[in-house]
């Protein structure tokens, strides 16, 4: 939350690979003058993501039990819990990783329709209700599915996981791709509800035609 009101009005705040998929779909950006997310600029946003979760899961490596990095105390890792199968994994995932994505779109990149010119619209309260969305989703699905909900944080807890396993891939590859594809799915899932909820979003102001 607190890094969506530092970087909101620098890059939009996405910190999320399929938020920022949600945004390029939806054709804007959701930072400063509601420009359109591009697709270069969109693929650096989430290569930066990726390089995060990495370099976020080799700071825990090297922090957590520095003198045994290959104990078994580690951090835990992709799949379903105890209990549930994919099929769980896929509907949670998918659904809390839309509803994430959803409401950034909605809090960020929705103009005023009695100011449509303005560079932005956002409410003061606009990274508090993304917040308390990733923290509701993360509840929920904490026993099911580890509730990560970004691509960026699965890559790092693959990557923390791979080196405390002493680099077995092993399944990691089918995990990662499961994850993946269900928060991708979910971030194309936003941007079309977007569209069918903010129709007034995709129409011309006729005074300027």
């Amino acid at each position: 939350m607190c890094m969506v009101y530092s970087l909101a009005n620098v890059s939009g705040g996405h910190f999320n690979p399929a938020v920022t998929l949600a945004v390029m779909c939806t054709g804007s950006c959701g930072g400063p003058g509601q420009r359109r997310c591009r697709l270069i600029e969109g693929l650096f946003f989430m290569l930066a993501q990726v390089g995060a979760g990495i370099t976020a899961a080799l700071t825990y490596v090297c922090v957590h039990r520095g003198d045994s990095r290959f104990s078994n105390d580690r951090v835990a890792d992709l799949g379903p819990k105890k209990g549930y199968g994919w099929t769980s994994v896929a509907i949670g995932e998918t659904v809390f990783t839309m509803a994430v994505a959803l409401s950034v779109l909605c809090m960020t990149t929705v103009r005023d329709p009695r100011y449509p010119k303005a560079p932005s619209t956002r409410s003061f309260q606009f990274a508090w209700a993304i917040g308390v969305c990733v923290t509701a989703g993360s509840f929920a699905l904490e026993g099911i599915t580890g509730g990560y909900l970004n691509p960026g944080v699965d890559i790092g807890v693959s990557v923390a996981n791979f080196i405390y396993s002493r680099f077995a891939i092993e399944q990691r590859v089918g995990l990662l791709t499961h994850y993946l594809t269900y928060q991708m799915v979910g971030g194309v899932m936003a941007a079309i509800v977007f569209r069918m909820v903010h129709p007034m979003e995709y129409k011309e102001d006729p005074l300027l035609q």
